[in-house]
């Protein structure tokens, strides 16, 4: 589904390079994919890693991308909450120590899905904490993660703490109040 162009087709726009609007062109626009990859690979393929849902089916949506729109997470939020059990949000607002969050109507769908969805046992949605923790930023100041109606996920190290054994430091997970889930996650050197 692609709520930005509200049409069957999740793949992201790639339009040809125009320097006068780089803003339309962003080849490297995977993370969903790549975030799908870890959750739903297929096991005992001899290609490489298992997902850790990987009998899970993976239902496309396209919502990060230019040309976005408020109404376009109105229409995700509701989007199959009759077919959809769990989402995975692995995406937030562009800001660091500033309060932001969903609209009225954006929350309103949230809420709608968990009670109305899969008649009545409702849709889970996952929500990455953030992606600033080196910055000091914490996920209780992002509505996304800071609702009632979502599960907050961050990352820690193998030992449970966002310092490395290679020295490094696991900078972009977020801490709070919000987060209910923390899982083991690379280092970025």
């Amino acid at each position: 589904f692609d709520a930005i162009d509200r049409d069957g087709d999740a793949s992201p726009e790639i339009f040809p390079f125009d320097k006068n609007r780089t803003f339309l062109y962003n080849p490297t626009n995977t993370h969903g994919t790549e975030v799908a990859g870890l959750i739903g690979a297929e096991a005992f393929n001899d290609l490489g890693g298992t997902g850790v849902s990987h009998k899970a089916q993976i239902v496309p949506i396209r919502l990060i991308d230019a040309g976005q729109f408020p109404q376009a997470f109105v229409d995700t939020f509701r989007f199959e909450t009759d077919q959809i059990d769990v989402t995975n949000n692995s995406w937030g607002p562009a800001i660091v120590r500033g309060v932001s969050g969903p609209s009225a109507a954006q929350l309103l769908a949230i809420r709608d899905s968990i009670f109305f969805g899969r008649d009545g046992k409702g849709v889970i949605h996952m929500f990455a904490s953030g992606n600033s923790g080196e910055f000091g930023d914490t996920s209780s100041y992002n509505g996304w993660v800071n609702s009632r109606y979502t599960i907050g996920v961050t990352g820690v190290d193998h030992d449970g703490f966002y310092n490395n054994i290679d020295g490094t430091t696991t900078g972009y997970p977020e801490t709070g109040g919000s987060v209910l889930v923390a899982a083991p996650t690379g280092s970025v050197a």
